[in-house]
């Protein structure tokens, strides 16, 4: 599902920055705030940038998350 989700990303031309806000809009159904999109893309970062398999353990961090597994 991570891999998935990573292909469907990264087809998209947008920038890092937009990326991570529609991962986030997609897995908590909302807006993130400035905190959260700093955040997530420090976590992306942390994971190498932006390569596939950076995208895919963001992924899996989104998976993850609190809000996710109980929001769904």
């Amino acid at each position: 599902m991570a891999r998935h989700w990573t292909q469907q990303l990264t087809q998209n031309p947008s920038s890092p920055e937009q990326r991570v806000r529609h991962m986030f809009i997609r897995a908590f159904s909302r807006e993130p705030n400035d905190a959260e999109t700093k955040r997530w893309h420090s976590a992306l970062q942390s994971f190498g940038g932006d390569t596939p398999a950076a995208w895919e353990s963001l992924a899996h961090a989104f998976f993850n998350a609190k809000a996710f597994i109980y929001y769904r």
